[in-house]
């Protein structure tokens, strides 16, 4: 299984309970209570379309390109984010006008 098969089957995984939900979309959540999340827990899923993932990744990587040295907890935590998403390359092979005219389409 490639990696984008990967993660296309952790992100098509069960919902987590804490997450908005179609019946409860907006949730309120008060700092003061236990329903907080936890180191390591995940906070959030998102299902994104291919020109989406284009955009985001390009995002990462512009951001991880520029942080220094100083902000090496920041860096480290991007770099997890990306390691989330299908490598460069199946990035760069998503031709991002064509995805805008499938979207525009509808």
């Amino acid at each position: 299984m490639g990696r984008a098969a990967r993660v296309a089957a952790r992100l098509a995984g069960p919902r987590h309970p804490r997450l908005p939900s179609a019946e409860a979309p907006y949730t309120v959540r008060s700092p003061m209570t236990d329903d907080l999340i936890c180191p390591g827990e995940i906070a959030f899923r998102l299902d994104l379309t291919a020109a989406q993932l284009k955009i985001v990744h390009t995002a990462l990587k512009s951001l991880f390109d520029d942080l220094g040295h100083e902000e090496r907890d920041v860096k480290e935590v991007v770099a997890a984010v990306l390691d989330k998403l299908p490598n460069e390359h199946e990035i760069r092979a998503i031709d991002l006008n064509r995805e805008l005219r499938r979207t525009a389409k509808g």
